[in-house]
């Protein structure tokens, strides 16, 4: 409770949410810093929800709220202790949740497929939609029909297909009764529980669905595998608190870096349409790159007019098919007198923005500007500008002994003013000069700070919501074998501990055993010999050892 009070007089907006059980011991703890409520308001639109990281003295599952920002960053929304994961604690959690954010439920929430979180979402946000994370799908069908899952039968490849291409609910019905038929699982009971839960994570059903283009919950997956390098195996309570705020620091860090490169560094162009110079005044760095991606991949389609003005057909050009009789046709609506296009497709209705089949049509109506409906604000440069009812957010500061965000932005100031400075003298001049009276002001305004902290601190009202006097920590976990040690990992503790793995596999792949002979140089003449044996390593093994890059070269897809 210290801690939290503690971290109460650094962040007015802290909010602590606390159900105990019969003894008064902790059963769910929920808090959401002012940041993260701030965050919800602007981004809370979608939310993937996971429970898998249990890394704390309590054994107790530590369940993250996350988002994405404008920038396709994650965000984080809050955090929360669980002891049960039941129905009845999630409900709990859930309403405590949206409670907290002002009565904002999200559009849409992304989970596994735990019956608890079903019921208990269907309970506390009857108005959100629920869909279930594409990647745990495929995970639990490779986990029950195992034997068909495999490289050599093609399930693995036509299922994959089925869930990440198809987009029409006739081709996707069609496509499954193949499939199942094919491989002889059209009675699996596991099979037959999925086609049932199709329109939980099928793709046709997820196009009216606005997912900020999140299919997965891998964003909650991803920042759990994050929280590891903060807190430690085994970490009591505060120990646990103390190094999430960390983890929610360096978060902070990552997108005041964004912020400040997308207000000070210049766009590049990739096309002289004039509708990407208008996406660039609008759109956020890291959103107008996917903008740019769908222009350039727009060049590749035709299209053929229904309605002059109106309606559209839209496909790739035969030329880029290898079967021109299976083309898919996009139909496309400009609607409110040019302010609207939408394209069957469903991309800007899953992810709000665009899609190649609309730009084209724009291209070929000489749009000069995006339509005003088509514009997100979630997407643009200017998605933060308002603040949530109720909120002062003159007093949303960051902890202030936590300041490597804002150190790591004086660092990119520095290094842009030297760059525009090192043309010539006179400009270096000026920068020294500027930079010796911004030194002199500071150091004057240091010292009206300390006489300032001499003063009592402001009275901190009750923020934790609780229903009992005292409350107890959970119950420890006993574990078999030696205690993992409790003290907080740093950066250099997993440098060093890297090193030393790899300098012991090294040690190990040159030591050779005794009595090995050296291999015998090849002459010269038989690099040139194509009936000697070459060293070139066989394809199956080039595909196997070699890294997965990308290509720079842009596919031209049939969608």
């Amino acid at each position: 409770m210290k801690l939290l009070q503690d971290m109460k007089m650094e962040d007015m907006n802290l909010k602590v949410e606390i159900d105990v059980d019969g003894d008064g011991r902790v059963r769910t703890m929920l808090w959401v810093t002012g940041k993260n409520r701030q965050d919800y308001f602007h981004f809370g639109d979608v939310v993937t929800f996971d429970t898998t990281y249990k890394t704390n003295l309590y054994n107790m599952p530590f369940a993250l709220f996350v988002g994405v920002n404008n920038h396709f960053q994650s965000v984080i929304f809050g955090g929360a202790l669980m002891r049960e994961e039941t129905e009845a604690a999630f409900n709990w959690l859930f309403k405590t949740f949206v409670a907290l954010m002002n009565d904002k439920h999200p559009v849409t929430i992304l989970t596994d497929q735990a019956l608890a979180m079903k019921g208990a979402i269907e309970s506390a946000l009857p108005n959100t939609k629920h869909r279930w994370c594409k990647w745990h799908v495929l995970r639990d069908v490779k986990g029950n029909i195992g034997h068909v899952y495999n490289k050599s039968s093609g399930f693995k490849k036509e299922f994959n297909k089925l869930v990440n291409d198809v987009t029409c609910v006739d081709e996707f019905e069609s496509k499954w009764l193949s499939l199942v038929n094919r491989f002889n699982v059209s009675d699996n009971e596991y099979m037959v529980r999925l086609y049932d839960k199709r329109a939980m994570w099928a793709k046709p059903y997820f196009k009216g669905i606005f997912c900020a283009g999140m299919t997965s919950t891998q964003r909650s997956e991803s920042a759990n595998h994050m929280l590891k390098q903060y807190i430690p195996r085994s970490s009591p309570m505060h120990v646990f608190v103390r190094q999430y705020n960390k983890f929610l620091g360096s978060r902070m860090s990552d997108e005041a870096r964004e912020f400040h490169l997308n207000a000070n560094k210049s766009r590049t162009y990739e096309s002289t349409y004039p509708i990407e110079d208008d996406a660039a005044s609008i759109y956020t760095r890291s959103v107008l790159l996917k903008f740019q991606d769908e222009l350039y991949k727009c060049g590749s389609y035709v299209v053929t007019p229904v309605v002059h003005g109106a309606q559209y057909m839209v496909s790739v050009a035969p030329s880029k098919v290898k079967d021109a009789t299976k083309r898919k046709w996009r139909n496309v609506k400009i609607d409110d007198d040019g302010q609207f296009i939408n394209c069957n497709c469903g991309m800007f209705d899953h992810v709000g923005m665009l899609c190649r089949h609309a730009l084209k049509v724009m291209i070929r109506e000489y749009f000069l500007k995006i339509p005003s409906k088509n514009i997100l604000k979630r997407w643009t440069i200017w998605a933060t500008g308002s603040y949530p009812a109720g909120m002062d957010m003159s007093d949303n500061r960051p902890h202030t002994d936590d300041t490597s965000y804002l150190k790591n932005l004086l660092h990119i100031a520095v290094e842009d003013l030297m760059k525009a400075s090192s043309h010539d003298k006179k400009s270096l001049e000026a920068a020294v000069e500027g930079m010796g009276k911004l030194t002199a002001a500071i150091r004057k305004n240091t010292s009206m700070t300390e006489t300032n902290h001499r003063l009592e601190p402001p009275h901190v009202e009750s923020f934790v919501n609780i229903h009992v006097n005292t409350v107890l920590a959970p119950e420890r976990v006993k574990k078999s074998g030696r205690p993992a040690s409790v003290r907080p990992k740093s950066k250099m503790d997993y440098a060093a501990a890297s090193a030393k793995k790899k300098n012991k596999s090294n040690k190990t792949a040159k030591k050779k055993p005794c009595g090995e002979l050296k291999p015998r140089e090849r002459a010269l003449s038989s690099l040139y010999d194509n009936d000697q044996t070459t060293d070139t390593p066989s394809k199956e093994l080039e595909d196997e050892v070699s890294p997965n890059i990308p290509s720079k070269k842009r596919k031209v897809e049939n969608v």
